[in-house]
């Protein structure tokens, strides 16, 4: 498969900036503890035009509901100011 295996898409728009870490969304539920984000988690991002175009980074804090920090700034033109796919990535061993 060209991406690799996901637990699920995070609702609402989400939108970054070139070379900054935040990811801020509307709509979103960052902190829900079944289908939300924690510090570790290995995500996924690309513009929905754009699968092609996509980062994997690590979830490096959870500010809020509506606020994440990535562990690398974001490197895809094409995510600035857009809306974007997130993906929590699973990653199968064994």
């Amino acid at each position: 498969a060209a991406y690799p295996n996901t637990l699920f898409t995070s609702a609402g728009t989400i939108t970054a900036n070139l070379d900054n870490a935040t990811i801020t969304g509307i709509g979103t539920d960052f902190q829900n503890e079944i289908n939300g984000f924690a510090p570790g988690d290995l995500v996924k991002i690309y513009p929905a035009i754009f699968p092609e175009n996509y980062q994997v980074a690590v979830v490096n804090s959870v500010t809020s509901a509506t606020e994440l920090v990535l562990d690398d700034v974001v490197t895809w033109p094409e995510f600035v100011n857009n809306g974007f796919i997130f993906y929590k990535i699973i990653i199968n061993i064994g």
